[in-house]
């Protein structure tokens, strides 16, 4: 016998569906609860019994059909470019509620069940992870704690869809936020498929409880995710209103802004980081332009996450943008070695964003030098080191050998084994990345074995997956080059770096007048051609890639 009840796994299953598609749950219930009886292996009979009697069947049969139509249409909503910025968020609005009223209705349905079939002490035992205690809820507690996890699991899988698709803007890639899309989709028919038909599986329950553990570690994160692709879309909004009026910074955010002498309006940033130092992970703000310090405050659930730069520590500030996001770099130096934190700018027009960043360097006495000079490579933590995670540019290959090989390699094997299997990456055999080549190679594998077992229904899947990780692995590689133009070295432990083109350094760090002439060169995203041309000019030629 499991040892809890099949409704509370059943519930977890279908919640967490969904918070990708709630639609799909929805649906899929209503068509098991419409038929007088169905298969025991689908639905456990009393449960299904129950549901049954939710309304007459040819409401049942209506709310399926409906519903099913409207998981259709989400879905699409959800593959189209621009609708799915906007849906995503929206729709994340009431997917939890929509996970805790299925969570609710199993666990309703679950009373159903006889009081023999609810697991007690006798018949589970001293378990060695929860316990008899802790098992023996009773029916009425089983069905409060079927509630509490189903809406627990709703709340991952929708916070986990924003935070994805927020996660994936640092890749501009097309074709990737549809494959996300596809995977929503697949992860909804699937979980709501394996609730009802598996739920009193043993390995099943396995897989629900470390779905629940591991969401236990990331669901704040993921939370603080949604919040940030939310305000995106927020200042997006705003970008399109040329008479918007600044926003006034909260009073929290005033009195740090005044505590270091940055002018509220000029010196101070709205940006967002998925990982810096002193704060952590995912985290929304200012960042501060005063006198003698660089600050970035964060409001947290309880007082502020807070980095200080002093005036003494600061290396370097740069600006790097690519064709979906533009970022600050801060790079400071403690006691040990160099570091480097990245701050994305919430959406704004370019011009903007230059001015105000001039303008809050101008107030912390910092000066403009060329991205490509000495003066702006010596703060960098990679500057002349040759180790493990750091090499010198020389070793970073030829961008368009690495490029003809993988596309030619994915071209003549994927037409030979007639889409079956598609090297993906297979230029970073020519790179200093091994581990990346032995990576994607076990993923060709991976695609082409998912192609073979579902004896070619997987096929156009698997192709393309296959075509969009390769123009994954080809921006990796492109952006590598421009990295070792422009830094003068290979960050090893990167995937997919993107290099500052406006950089701006103290005033004791010039080493020359030579290197404060910043040309109008932009280092950006690119077709890996024009990245090649544009890597054939001198250094000294202006460039735009």
């Amino acid at each position: 016998m499991s040892p809890v009840p099949s409704s509370l796994v059943a519930a977890v299953l279908v919640s967490a569906a969904a918070g990708k598609n709630p639609w799909v749950p929805i649906g899929l219930l209503a068509l098991v609860a419409a038929p007088a009886g169905v298969p025991s292996w689908v639905l456990q009979p009393e449960v299904q019994a129950r549901l049954h009697t939710l309304a007459p069947a040819p409401w049942l049969w209506g709310c399926a059909a409906v519903m099913l139509l409207l998981a259709l249409l989400e879905s699409l909503g959800d593959k189209v470019p621009g609708a799915e910025a906007w849906l995503v968020p929206l729709s994340s609005a009431w997917r939890p509620f929509a996970a805790m009223t299925l969570a609710s209705v199993l666990a309703w349905a679950g009373l159903a069940v006889p009081s023999g079939a609810v697991p007690t002490m006798a018949q589970v035992g001293d378990g060695p992870v929860l316990g008899a205690q802790a098992l023996a809820l009773g029916s009425i507690g089983w069905a409060v704690l079927t509630v509490a996890l189903g809406t627990f699991a709703g709340y991952l899988a929708s916070v986990g869809k924003v935070g994805a698709r927020l996660l994936l803007t640092l890749v501009p890639v097309p074709g990737l936020k549809l494959a996300h899309s596809f995977a929503d989709d697949a992860f909804a028919v699937i979980a709501t498929g394996v609730g009802l038909v598996f739920a009193d599986s043993t390995v099943v329950l396995v897989v629900v409880v470390v779905y629940l553990l591991v969401g236990l570690v990331t669901g704040p994160v993921l939370a603080r995710l949604t919040s940030i692709y939310i305000r995106v879309l927020f200042s997006l909004v705003r970008r399109a209103n040329p008479d918007r009026a600044p926003l006034a910074l909260p009073p929290w955010a005033r009195a740090e802004a005044e505590a270091i002498g940055a002018d509220p309006q000029r010196a101070v940033l709205r940006v967002y980081t998925f990982k810096a130092r002193e704060v952590g992970w995912a985290r929304h703000g200012y960042l501060m332009f005063g006198a003698d310090e660089l600050r970035f405050v964060s409001k947290a659930l309880f007082g502020k996450r807070t980095l200080r730069v002093p005036e003494a520590q600061l290396r370097r500030i740069g600006l790097a943008e690519s064709a979906t996001v533009r970022a600050v770099t801060v790079v400071g130096r403690d006691e040990e070695q160099p570091w480097e934190s990245r701050f994305y700018l919430f959406p704004a027009s370019g011009a903007e964003v230059e001015a105000g960043l001039a303008a809050c360097a101008a107030h912390a006495r910092l000066v403009a030098v060329s991205p490509c000079s000495e003066s702006a490579r010596r703060g960098l933590p990679g500057y002349g080191r040759d180790d493990a995670r750091y090499r010198p540019a020389s070793v970073a290959g030829d961008l368009r050998l690495q490029a003809l090989t993988t596309v030619v390699a994915a071209s003549i094997v994927g037409v030979l084994t007639f889409g079956v299997y598609i090297p993906i990456g297979a230029g970073y055999v020519f790179s200093p990345f091994p581990r990346r080549f032995v990576i994607s190679t076990f993923l060709s594998i991976y695609l082409a074995l998912s192609a073979v077992g579902t004896f070619g229904a997987a096929l156009l899947v698997t192709v393309a997956y296959g075509v969009i990780l390769n123009a994954v692995a080809l921006r990796d590689l492109t952006r590598h080059a421009v990295q070792a133009r422009v830094d003068g070295y290979v960050d090893k432990a990167t995937f997919l770096p993107l290099p500052d083109h406006r950089v701006w350094v103290p005033r004791s760090a010039v080493l020359g007048t030579g290197d404060t002439v910043v040309d109008d060169a932009l280092f950006s995203d690119g077709p890996w051609r024009v990245v090649v041309a544009a890597l054939r000019a001198s250094v000294d030629a202006p460039r735009a890639i």
